[in-house]
């Protein structure tokens, strides 16, 4: 059993996640794509990747507690949320497309 959990964390950690990045004079926009909840704007690509999947932490375990009720007609975003749950920041921000 403790493999078939580590197989599923593997597996969890391997999903990408895409971002779509807006550019102005000011800053830049990052958007995460399969986890819409999160999105953060710095003034450099770098900084906003970094605040992005931090605030990715923070959405997935406040969604967590509320998960029954945030779940409903979300099914193609819990995989992510379990990612970000099983992943340190690191390991987030080296997964962004």
């Amino acid at each position: 059993m403790e493999e078939k959990v580590a197989n599923l964390i593997k597996e969890l950690k391997a999903l990408p996640i895409h971002i779509e990045i807006i550019e102005d004079d000011g800053g830049v926009m990052t958007l995460a794509i399969e986890f819409p909840e999160a999105f953060e704007y710095a003034k450099t690509l770098d900084a906003s990747k970094k605040a992005l999947v931090h605030s990715m932490k923070g959405w997935a375990e406040a969604l967590s507690s509320e998960f029954n009720r945030w779940k409903k007609g979300r099914d193609n975003e819990i995989p992510y949320l379990l990612k970000i749950l099983v992943s340190s920041e690191e390991e987030l921000l080296s997964c962004l497309k």
